[in-house]
């Protein structure tokens, strides 16, 4: 990273988040100007709504609680092996920590 630009950025990440994104936002649209890309997507700072996504990727309700089932369950293993073998891997990770 360039040097020069750290007190910069300090001073950046010390600001409300809003104003990050202004500053953001700005910097974007300055950088699309000089790049001549006049076509710059607006859906970091307009998310669709959640109609919106539901519209372009339909789902359909769960009406059976059946139809969650799965067989995948080991059956020479218990829920007991599977809570050692879960506590055995956390412990693992926080000695790695």
């Amino acid at each position: 990273m360039n040097p020069a630009i750290q007190p910069l950025i300090k001073t950046v990440q010390n600001m409300p988040i809003p104003d990050q994104l202004e500053i953001l936002r700005e910097i974007t649209m300055s950088i699309s100007v000089n790049w001549e890309k006049t076509n710059i997507s607006d859906d970091f700072w307009h998310p669709k709504t959640i109609q919106e996504h539901l519209n372009a990727n339909p789902v359909e309700a769960v009406r059976d609680i059946d139809d969650l089932a799965a067989d995948f369950w080991p059956e020479d293993e218990s829920a007991d092996d599977f809570i050692k073998y879960t506590y055995a891997l956390r412990k693992e990770d926080r000695k790695a920590s």
